[in-house]
């Protein structure tokens, strides 16, 4: 169980640092081409590798870009911050 909760903590600490990466880079096509093209490899999740995964990970990607969808972004933020405070509090 120590070894699983390892693997998916380092995992998660990658992901989240490959995400920072593509948001800090200087030029925004290359931004808005990575969120293309994870967006389109989430609509084709039905194929090997491709998955739903992507489609997420391509608009947190593309909120960055659009101001509605970082509107949205920060909203189900705050839902989510305030959900797992609830759902963690100590009894």
């Amino acid at each position: 169980m120590q070894r699983l909760r390892s693997y998916l903590e380092d995992t998660t600490r990658r992901l989240v640092q490959a995400i920072g990466r593509i948001k800090r880079h200087r030029n925004p096509w290359v931004r808005r081409g990575v969120a293309g093209l994870l967006i389109l490899g989430g609509l084709l999740g039905f194929l090997p590798v491709l998955g739903v995964w992507m489609l997420p990970l391509g608009l947190i990607i593309l909120s960055d870009e659009v101001s509605w969808l970082r509107r949205f972004r920060r909203r189900v933020h705050v839902w989510l911050l305030a959900r797992y405070r609830r759902v963690r509090k100590p009894s």
